[in-house]
């Protein structure tokens, strides 16, 4: 043995090797020598002049043998490989803490190979998947079943083994081997090893069966509870609306029917909001898409809002860059958005003050006036439904919160975009971008 290291001898070596490591050590030593092994490899502990343990690794090769295969010449060598067994050892506890926190959490949760194999599942995610503990360990999640599904859900994860994304959320529908069905919201991400062999999935399956029952049961309630009072408030308002017709009322008559008749508006606007919700949330909603002439349909809206925005001492303008800018949209939900835009201008103007509504050449319509704007807590919210921002100087503030929701919604499937700008107490522009018709269309049109 060569005194590579400082060691004095070989009766050194030996008083500093753990004992524990020792016997192996010479024994797979003697092997090399008697020729039974062509070199001998070994990992083991040593005693270092600071007093500290260190981990050495060890080759021992015989160079020339006797006639009996015994070795005459050897050649060894050791290296210190102490930081790399720190940080296998490191790297093995960080293995073995993600996998007590797997198996531990609350929500479904595996580990897979790239191929889809399962690593390390827990029972929660047995239970989600409709298995018996201990039956899915090396299946592959792809087989299991539901077999079409689980195969759509491979098509959409390739990106993620590819490489091209780093993390992967989907929201998908589980049939369990006994034909019940779970919905449940799926998000992956890899952790890189230093093969394709190494590298991991890991996923998180969170059940959303009860939150997607209970969201169909509020639909249905709205959707019922409008439908029950839009026949009823429509009659109210059309009665309430001839008897306004009929002239001059005696006493305070004429007083109680107006109030009677705002209301009612009121009530059939939030209905008419919460059936439109209810349709686009459902997919219900169909739209019929044409060309149409937008600048007509913001001349028409104008010219409807203009008695509120009046009533209240503000100034409406419009300007279009051309008398003719043409789009393919639903001209009734079309002018919905616009006549949206416009009637919340006027909430928010402040008195004696202005709304601009412009009209550029990519057919995007601007609203802007110059009231509070739109509060920094309030901007990631503004397009939710029942979103209302907190603003007690707002004038005619009723509403259902739902207005722009609705808007967003309408715009989008129409194919257009929608957005604001705002600076607090100088100017709020919302606009909305409905899609430019085609050359041949506008010809025909």
């Amino acid at each position: 043995m060569s005194n590579s290291g400082g060691l004095d001898s070989d009766e050194e070596w030996r008083k500093r090797v753990h004992p524990d490591d020792l016997e192996r050590v010479v024994a797979a030593d003697a092997e090399c020598i008697d020729g039974k092994i062509e070199k001998s490899e070994a990992k083991y502990r040593m005693l270092g002049r600071d007093g500290d343990w260190r981990w050495m690794r060890s080759v021992l090769r015989a160079t020339e043998r006797d006639s009996t295969g015994k070795a005459v010449r050897l050649l060894g060598t050791m290296t210190d490989i102490t930081l790399l067994e720190n940080a296998v050892d490191l790297a093995q506890a960080k293995e073995a803490e993600l996998a007590s926190l797997i198996v531990n959490a609350p929500v479904a949760m595996a580990v897979l190979a790239l191929s889809g194999k399962f690593l390390l599942l827990n029972a929660a995610c047995y239970r989600l998947l409709g298995y018996p503990e201990g039956t899915l360990r090396d299946r592959s999640l792809w087989r299991l079943a539901n077999i079409e599904m689980m195969a759509e859900l491979r098509t959409e994860v390739e990106g993620l083994i590819d490489g091209k994304v780093s993390t992967f959320t989907a929201e998908k529908q589980y049939e369990r081997p006994d034909g019940s069905k779970v919905d449940f919201v799926v998000r992956m991400s890899k952790i890189r090893g230093n093969t394709s062999e190494q590298t991991r999935i890991v996923a998180q399956m969170i059940d959303i069966t009860e939150k997607n029952r209970l969201a169909k049961l509020k639909d249905d309630f709205l959707a019922t509870i409008s439908h029950e009072m839009r026949t009823p408030l429509t009659v109210v308002h059309g009665a309430l609306s001839l008897l306004q017709g009929l002239g001059e009322l005696p006493g305070q008559s004429e007083k109680l029917l107006g109030l009677a008749r705002r209301n009612s508006d009121r009530l059939l606007h939030l209905v008419n909001d919460l059936l439109d919700f209810q349709k686009l949330n459902s997919g219900q909603l169909s739209l019929q898409l044409e060309v149409v002439n937008v600048v007509d349909l913001v001349k028409q809206s104008v010219e409807e809002i203009e008695p509120l925005v009046s009533k209240f001492g503000v100034n409406i303008t419009f300007d279009a860059v051309r008398k003719h800018l043409w789009v393919r949209a639903d001209p009734l939900r079309a002018k919905q958005v616009i006549t949206n835009l416009l009637s919340n201008a006027a909430k928010f103007a402040p008195p004696d003050g202005s709304i601009e509504v412009g009209l550029d050449e990519t057919c995007t319509v601007s609203v802007t006036d110059h009231g509070r704007g739109i509060s920094d807590e309030f901007r990631d919210r503004i397009f939710l439904p029942f979103s209302q921002q907190a603003e007690h100087s707002t004038r005619a503030r009723e509403g259902s919160g739902l207005g722009l929701a609705i808007s967003k919604g309408l715009v989008e499937r129409m194919g257009g975009q929608i957005g604001f700008e705002s600076a607090p107490n100088v100017r709020t522009t919302f606009w909305v971008r409905f899609p430019m018709a085609a050359e041949d269309e506008r010809r025909s049109a």
